[in-house]
């Protein structure tokens, strides 16, 4: 048995019920783009009629096929992402043709625009009373999202976290700050400061 096999069934489903009711079943996340770790999720987009479940190990996010190929969804974030690395599971082999060429919309930025001000916000209001392993995840959340409206900005697919994590851990100490501040100064949030936004935590 497989470990997506393993997933699926330790949450009582398998591929082939899945797909007997879906157009296609597609894997992305990290699992697709090949830099996942033992504890990833596994992460598959179901074009069918379905209830989207997100849960430990596993996440199944349903789509309906008229939204899967209108353009609303189509220009949307995560369609970038599951056009340059999905990969067809089962269900119809030809379900991504297209997707790749599809530009972000100004819908997603502007989504994760508003994403970006409700986290600091959030890190304003509350800093003070989280853990220090809670602030912790939040530098590391704040820190992604920005990577992922820059890329966003630039029409890009925005990768696994995994694969931005890497490229953070690439940049040395003197280039953090500096590329903090382009990417608060790109979301129009060039005056925030705060101990969230610590690039030596990141």
């Amino acid at each position: 048995m497989t470990l997506l096999a393993q997933q699926l069934h330790q949450h009582g489903v398998s591929l082939d019920r899945i797909a007997a009711d879906a157009e296609a079943v597609i894997i992305f996340g990290s699992r697709a783009a090949g830099c996942a770790r033992a504890d990833s999720d596994w992460d598959l987009l179901i074009i069918g009629r379905g209830r989207t479940r997100l849960g430990r190990g596993l996440d199944l996010v349903y789509i309906e096929p008229s939204v899967f190929r209108g353009d609303r969804w189509r220009s949307s974030e995560l369609a970038g992402h599951v056009g340059h690395f999905g990969q067809t599971l089962a269900g119809d082999p030809d379900a991504l043709t297209g997707l790749r060429e599809v530009e972000i919309g100004a819908e997603a930025i502007e989504r994760k625009h508003r994403q970006l001000h409700a986290q600091l916000r959030a890190c304003e209001q509350f800093w003070a009373s989280l853990a220090t392993w809670a602030q912790a995840k939040r530098q590391i959340r704040l820190r992604r999202d920005l990577q992922r409206h820059a890329r966003l900005l630039e029409s890009d697919p925005v990768p696994p976290s995994a694969v931005l994590d890497r490229e953070w851990a690439a940049r040395s100490a003197r280039e953090r700050p500096l590329l903090l501040r382009q990417w608060l100064a790109n979301a129009e949030l060039a005056a925030a400061t705060g101990p969230w936004l610590d690039p030596a935590q990141n």
